[in-house]
């Protein structure tokens, strides 16, 4: 089941997401250049927080952490520009296809047991 999702998210997703963001590098360069503080050509966890701590709730922060480290593929703590729009388009990249299924999980598992109820996954749990 997991690898047809693969298949079906690459080709639906990937192909209609990519035009959009060519389209977008100015706009991607802009927000890189607002988060890219001290120079060094990647971008830290703490200088992403700095640029978007007013936006941020309990939710958004647990979906920018877990993000963040998935985008990470190099492991140091930093992301360069290639992991940066990964991290900020997920949907783009194949290896972050787990982490956009545990958001939608954490967002809809209403009693945090780890699992969906037909209620939860329908939007009707109000627990």
């Amino acid at each position: 089941v997991f690898f047809c999702f693969k298949q079906w998210y690459q080709r639906r997703v990937r192909g209609f997401y990519t035009v959009d963001i060519r389209d977008k590098a100015r706009e991607l360069q802009q927000i890189w250049d607002g988060c890219e503080l001290d120079g060094d050509g990647q971008i830290s966890r703490a200088e992403y927080s700095a640029f978007i701590s007013p936006l941020q709730d309990a939710s958004f922060e647990r979906h920018t952490e877990r993000r963040f480290l998935a985008a990470d593929t190099d492991g140091n703590h930093l992301l360069n520009q290639e992991e940066f729009v990964q991290f900020l388009f997920p949907e783009l990249s194949e290896h972050m296809a787990v982490t956009l299924l545990e958001e939608e999980l954490a967002d809809r598992d209403r009693d945090g047991d780890g699992s969906l109820t037909l209620p939860e996954y329908l939007g009707l749990s109000n627990a």
